[in-house]
């Protein structure tokens, strides 16, 4: 799965939270200003939704929701 992002210009990395339907977080990548994706791996996680936020520069995106089935 690819999960777009864009990063605010003069920011070069951030990090992409990764969160179940219950606000858990599953895990953290680490993103960058050289491509406008994450290429997810989905295959282990289970069924359902999912959301995601990206951090940078002590701001936080708002949360975005992934669905996986």
């Amino acid at each position: 799965v690819k999960v777009a992002y864009t990063l605010p210009e003069n920011v070069t990395d951030g990090v992409l939270h990764l969160l179940d339907n219950n606000g858990r977080e599953i895990n953290q990548y680490l993103i960058d200003d050289h491509t406008n994706h994450l290429a997810l791996d989905v295959t282990k996680f289970s069924s359902g939704i999912y959301h995601y936020f990206i951090e940078f520069q002590n701001t936080k995106t708002p949360s975005k929701k992934l669905i996986i089935q």
